[in-house]
């Protein structure tokens, strides 16, 4: 690590936060480095100015208030999501199994006495294809 590079750490240190390993760098590091040192010593006093505090006893009813303002997400939001991610794949599917379908058949199972121009017999039918 670089000079200073260790600042980012120091709240956790003064916290105990650290793994042992970071602890020991940034221990090393401080007697190097006078901005660090400085700002590790402000960060011990307003620790223990912190833990001088008394603590405050909040109003009455303010969790309630707090939990009546904040919007619960509806139950319903997530109804349907699965759908939604399915639908497009699931469409795409169907269409390629149709497709290969219809492919792979020749369209043979085609009815051909239903075709138009079936119940035509003889030379009508070359009349009929004829116009």
């Amino acid at each position: 690590m670089r000079h200073c590079e260790y600042k980012k750490y120091l709240s956790s240190y003064v916290d105990g936060q650290l793994d042992p390993i970071q602890e020991s760098q940034v221990e090393e590091h401080l007697p190097l480095c006078r901005s660090c040192k400085v700002e590790w010593e402000e960060l011990t006093r307003l620790k223990t100015l912190c833990t001088k505090l008394p603590e405050e006893e909040l109003p009455q009813g303010l969790h309630q208030r707090i939990l009546n303002q904040v919007k619960l997400p509806e139950k319903s939001t997530h109804k349907g999501l699965w759908l939604k991610r399915c639908a497009v794949p699931l469409a795409a599917a169907l269409f390629i199994f149709l497709v290969s379908k219809f492919t792979m058949e020749g369209f043979s199972s085609f009815d051909k006495s239903t075709a138009p121009g079936s119940q035509i017999s003889g030379g009508q039918a070359d009349v009929a294809m004829a116009t």
